[in-house]
Order: structure tokens, then C-alpha cells, then sequence
């Protein structure tokens, strides 16, 4: 429980700031002493000083600490080398060396900090004699994910020259286990443009094409030189590669024009449907009138997918065809009525892909159709809402007018987030309107989820927060919060909540507190305890969030060590385990942590 004096301290707080204590200097002599002493006791507290002291650490120390990582325990040498990541580039000379040594080690946190401290080195670590290669090695590294992202991450501050580090992902391509090659695309993907002339070798190899395919399609235009591969690639026997190809081609749009002959070739003969919807996708995405005789024709198609699909892409073709449009929308609202889940899922994905005029998406036909859809359906074509993103949010306002669209409307709001952000004036309207208190609570939490955008709305918040019950006094504090420090003005009435004899309220209060009024020291050390409480909460949203928060309070939140082990080995949620993996490695990592320093 937390008294009266405290949120008294707090207002102090919030009204004055507070400065930061600076890091005491220590003994050059007496560090190194210690650093190479023979008892661990010793050994341990001097590493962790060095890594307090990051770019001002004397460079005596550096050969002592590039020892520990070569010889030293498991957890002497991934704090050593997040010392040396504190140090930064003025550390490779000496460090280097021992860190390459350290990327080999089996214990994943040592392999993790080495490659860590070799990305905060930067170009400065580029010349190490294998630097490139062992990173790479560990960007596929099946056993941990943060080897992973750490090897990554490194790759990029290193700079290292693409000519290096694309054959070997390539590689990779050809001959690693599926498992591996999640993070070699990905790794690729970030190069765009400049993984091209690699991929286009990938392109022509029998086992690599595939994934090549699915790379060039996540580069999306900028791939616009692999077009005359890619059309090679459709003309590959096997049909997975074959569809990967023209969705390739259709992310491409327009720049793959000379490819559509070919696309209309394969639309009209080929043998695999599944091969002819993604050519009439392509038709749509490509853009040219020359393919509207052949979509036209697949539209008479008996295969309802092939039949659908050509449809959406005739509308992008044909966008003032109004007639053509109404029988387009009464085709894809049929098709989310079908008993083939794969005809729901397109059919649901053309609706989100179709810049429907109201009066044609709200005739009553339609909406009768509509309000029959079973809750897998509703949630696929939620699902393909979000993935538009910004361009589907006039859409969604106009369904807040409908009751029996609100909570749905709501939801995709709440999911799409600060792209939203056009919504917030009719959110901020639907405050007074909505009744339910269920539905204003989702209103209210589309609001937080949109952020800081949603300051406009934060009377109205704070008003309700003077009378809600509990429950909406929850998504309110996580609005609030989400505003950030546009929402100082609700200090006041968190502050009260502070003394709540909810838990989740208090822990709330805090957490928003925190959001408005980032690196408070005193606000923080009140709040670690109960975010660490609130990590076992039963709910794994509030695992999740309350992870972040104590991982962005860096070494103030240095107490919540053991807790987030626990979730980060054993939670039954993936994303708790993957955040709460995150927040450790904020806590555990200075030259991370800084970033999130209390401010003076």
C-alpha cells in the first residue's frame, strides 16, 4: 500500500525533476588487479564497474577484460563482453579477437553479448580476421532467437559489405534446414535494393528460387531489375515456385508490365488453379488494360476462387465501372458465405482490397449477408481490414455510425493503432454517445491503442476517470498512459489511484505515471515493486506490458532480474517469453539500458 506521503513526494517529483547521480571513477591499478585477481568474487563486481563506467573506462582495461572472455566462466565472459559494448569502438583493437572466439562459445548468452559488443564496435570491428563470416553463422543460429537478432543487429552497425555477407546467406538458401532460412530471408529483406544482383543468381538455382521469390516479393517496386528472372521462374516446373514468382511479379505492380503477356499466357493454360488465381492476382496488381479480355473470361470460370479473384482484379482495372463494381461486391460477400474456408479467406481479402463506395456496401441485401457471417469468417475479414492499415480507416469511421458494426469497427481501430489516427474525433464523439459500458470501454481502448495522437480526447478520459467503475478505470489509466507526455495533465487523478486498494489499479496508475513522466528516478523506484508483482499476473497482456515497462526502466528496474528469467524460460505465452527475453537484455546490457537513463 502505498500512503498519502508518497503521492505528496510524487507531486514533488513531478513538479521539480530530479537529477541523476554520476558514476564514481575508480582506480585504473585497482581494477585491473581485480579484473585478473583469482578469486571470481573479485573478478565479477569489476567487470560489471567497467561496464558502468561504458566509453570513459580507461583502454588499460581492455586487455584484461578481452582475457576474461577468452578464459573466464560462462557468466564472466558474456559480462566481460558487454563490458567491451559498453567501451565501444575504442575497445576493437584489443577485443576483437577475443570476442570472434567468444561468437563460438556453446553457451548462448556469451555467443549473444560477443556478438552484441562486436555491433557496438561498429565499422571499427569490420577488419577482424572472420568477423563477418562467424556473424553470419550466427544469424542463422537455430537454438536461440536473440543470437539471432544480436548477430543481426551487429551485421547492420558493422556495415558489412554486401558482397560478403549475401553469398553466404545464399548459401544458407540452398542448403540449410527450413528452420534456418526464416532468419536468411529476413536478413536479406533488410539489404532491398542492394540484395538484388545476389538474388537474381538465387533466382536462376533449382533449390534456392523459391526463397528468392519470396524475398523479391517482400522487397515489393524497388525489384523492378529481377522481372526477367522471375519470368523465368514461372516457367519452372515445379508449381510452388511457379506461384511464388507471380506473387512476386504482383508485389512488384506496375514495373512488371513486361512480364504480362507471360502472366496472361499462364492465367489461360496452366494446368494448377492454384498457379491461375495467383496469375489473375497479378493481372490486378500489374495494372494494364491489355489483360481485361482474359480476366474477363476467367470470370465465367466454374473454380469460384479463380472466378472471385479474377473479379477483384477486373475492379482495379475498371474502378468507374460502377456496375461491374456492385456485381463485384455482391460476389465477394457470396463468397463469405461459402462452406471452402479458402473462398472465405479471398473472398474476405478482396472486400479489405476494395475501395467500396458506401452506398453499395451498405444496401440491405449486403448487410444481410453480412450479419449471417460466423465468427471465423468476422475474424478473417477483421484480419484483412488490419493488414490494409491506413488506407482502410475512412472505411472503419463510416462503420461507427452502425451499431451492429461499432464493435467491430472498434477492434480493427484497436488494432491498427497509430495509423488510426484519423479516427480520433469520432472516438472522442462516441464517449458521450455509446451507452454500453462494454462498447465505451472498447472506444476507450481504441483511444490508448492509437497513442499519442489521442491527446484531443484526454478531457473527456480524465472526466470519466472522476466516476467509472474499476474495470473502465483500467482501459482508462492504459489510455491515458498511451498518450504519454501530452497526458501530464491527468498527473493529478493518477496520483489519487496510486493509493487504490485494487492492485491492478495501483499497478496501472503507476505504469501510466511512468508513460507521462519518462525517467523519474523516485516515481520508478515506487513502481518496480509493483510491476514485479504484476508479472504474475494471470492475464498475459499485462505479463507482456508490464515486462516492457520494467526492461525501458534499465538497471532501476534491475530487481525484476529474477522474474523475468522465469517468463523469459517458462512462461506459456510466446510473446510474454520473447518480451520478457527483451526486457533482460535491457537490464543486463548498460550500453542498452542508457538509452532508456533517467533523464536529468
Amino acid at each position: 500500500m502505498i500512503y498519502g506521503f508518497v503521492r505528496n513526494a510524487l507531486f514533488g517529483i513531478l513538479l521539480f525533476g530530479l537529477a541523476a547521480p554520476g558514476l564514481a571513477q575508480q582506480d585504473t591499478a585497482k581494477l585491473i588487479a581485480q579484473l585478473t585477481s583469482e578469486n571470481e568474487k573479485e573478478r565479477i563486481p569489476a567487470i560489471d564497474e567497467v561496464a558502468k563506467m561504458g566509453p570513459s573506462a580507461p583502454q588499460e582495461l581492455v586487455p584484461a577484460l578481452s582475457k576474461i572472455v577468452t578464459m573466464g566462466t560462462a557468466e564472466e565472459r558474456w559480462r566481460a563482453a558487454r563490458a567491451l559494448a559498453a567501451i565501444g569502438p575504442k575497445a576493437a583493437d584489443d577485443a576483437v579477437p577475443a570476442l570472434v572466439e567468444g561468437l563460438r562459445h556453446k553457451d548462448p548468452m556469451v555467443r549473444a553479448y560477443c556478438a552484441h559488443a562486436l555491433g557496438k564496435m561498429g565499422e571499427a570491428a569490420k577488419e577482424g580476421e572472420n568477423v563477418i563470416r562467424e556473424l553470419v553463422k550466427l544469424a542463422m543460429d537455430k537454438e536461440n532467437r536473440l543470437v539471432r537478432r544480436e548477430a543481426r543487429e551487429a551485421l547492420l552497425a558493422i556495415k558489412a559489405r554486401p558482397e560478403i555477407t549475401l553469398p553466404i546467406i545464399l548459401k544458407v538458401l540452398e542448403e540449410a534446414e527450413p528452420e534456418a532460412v526464416v532468419p536468411a530471408l529476413e536478413a536479406l529483406a533488410e539489404q532491398g535494393k542492394a540484395a538484388l544482383p545476389h538474388l537474381m543468381k538465387a533466382l536462376k538455382s533449382d533449390r534456392a528460387c523459391y526463397w528468392a521469390c519470396l524475398i523479391v516479393e517482400r522487397i515489393g517496386p524497388d525489384a523492378a531489375e529481377a522481372v526477367p528472372q522471375l519470368m523465368h521462374c514461372v516457367r519452372r516446373d515445379r508449381p510452388e515456385v511457379r506461384i511464388e514468382a507471380l506473387l512476386a511479379l504482383a508485389a512488384i505492380g506496375k514495373a512488371a508490365r513486361p512480364a504480362q503477356e507471360q502472366v496472361i499466357d499462364v492465367l489461360i493454360n496452366d494446368k494448377t488453379m492454384g498457379v491461375k488465381y495467383a496469375a489473375a492476382f497479378a493481372l490486378g496488381r500489374i495494372g494494364d488494360d491489355q489483360a481485361i479480355p482474359a480476366l474477363e473470361k476467367a470470370t465465367q470460370s466454374e473454380d469460384p476462387i479463380l472466378k472471385l479473384t479474377a473479379t477483384w482484379s477486373l475492379v482495379q482495372l475498371k474502378p468507374d465501372d460502377r456496375e461491374l463494381m456492385k456485381q463485384a461486391v455482391e460476389l465477394f460477400a457470396a463468397g463469405l458465405q461459402s462452406k471452402n474456408p479458402r473462398l472465405r479467406s479471398v473472398a474476405a481479402t478482396a472486400i479489405a482490397e476494395t475501395d467500396i463506395p458506401a452506398e453499395l456496401s451498405e444496401t440491405p441485401l449486403l448487410q444481410a449477408l453480412v450479419d449471417k457471417l460466423d465468427p471465423e469468417t468476422i475474424r478473417r475479414v477483421m484480419d484483412a481490414f488490419v493488414k490494409r492499415g491506413k488506407a482502410v480507416v475512412p472505411r472503419v469511421i463510416r462503420a461507427l455510425d452502425n451499431p451492429k458494426r461499432r464493435r467491430y469497427a472498434l477492434q480493427i481501430l484497436n488494432r491498427i493503432g497509430p495509423d488510426a489516427a484519423a479516427a480520433v474525433p469520432r472516438l472522442t464523439q462516441l464517449l458521450d454517445e455509446v451507452t454500453d459500458v462494454d462498447e465505451k470501454r472498447d472506444v476507450i481502448v481504441a483511444l490508448g491503442s492509437i497513442g499519442p495522437a489521442s491527446a484531443p480526447a484526454l478531457p473527456k478520459l480524465l472526466e470519466l476517470l472522476k466516476t467509472a467503475d474499476d474495470e473502465t478505470k483500467y482501459a482508462l489509466t492504459y489510455a491515458i498512459g498511451q498518450m504519454g507526455e501530452k497526458a501530464e495533465d491527468a498527473n493529478p487523478q493518477l496520483l489519487e489511484l496510486v493509493e487504490s486498494n485494487d492492485r491492478f489499479l495501483r499497478v496501472s496508475a503507476l505504469w501510466a505515471l511512468l508513460k507521462i513522466n519518462p525517467g523519474h528516478e523516485e516515481i520508478a523506484k515506487y513502481a518496480v515493486p509493483h510491476l514485479i508483482n504484476a508479472l504474475s499476473d494471470s492475464r498475459p497482456g499485462v505479463r507482456a506490458e508490464m515486462a516492457t515497462v520494467l526492461g525501458d526502466l534499465g538497471p532501476l528496474a534491475k530487481d525484476a532480474i529474477p522474474a523475468l528469467r522465469r517468463l523469459s524460460q517458462s512462461d506459456p505465452d510466446a510473446m510474454v517469453r520473447d518480451l520478457a527475453t527483451e526486457a533482460l537484455r535491457k537490464l543486463q546490457d548498460p550500453a542498452a539500458a542508457k538509452e532508456h537513463a533517467p533523464k536529468e
